[in-house]
């Protein structure tokens, strides 16, 4: 079990470029049911945007988060330049590291 958990924000900033990040509901359904983004999260390039699934447990949630962060951290700055196979890699590790240090992303609150 994880020591900090961290509330993932309702918006990051990645270089001069402000995300939303949305989970739950209407969300959930565009991530599995109409597969607008993928299975489990998802980012566009060009859109300020990560969706989530909120219905993943913990540790897969998570995950999820630090992949999508890649792939908007890989369209803001090098214009989606970065393989998905890379970035897939360098998540799993990302993940795992954290998790070792006892540091894990959950939902934050998504009031006002």
């Amino acid at each position: 079990m994880p020591k900090h958990e961290v509330p993932i924000p309702k918006r990051l900033r990645i270089g001069a470029v402000v995300v939303n990040v949305a989970w739950g509901g209407e969300v959930d359904d565009d991530c599995v049911e109409n597969q607008r983004y993928g299975h489990f999260g998802g980012s566009r390039r060009g859109r300020k945007r990560i969706a989530l699934d909120s219905r993943q447990d913990d540790d897969h949630f998570s995950c999820t988060f630090i992949h999508e962060v890649l792939e908007a951290i890989s369209s803001v700055w090098t214009g989606g330049d970065i393989p998905h196979s890379t970035l897939c890699t360098m998540s799993e590790g990302l993940h795992q590291a954290f998790e070792q240090m006892g540091v894990r992303f959950v939902k934050g609150d998504r009031k006002g």
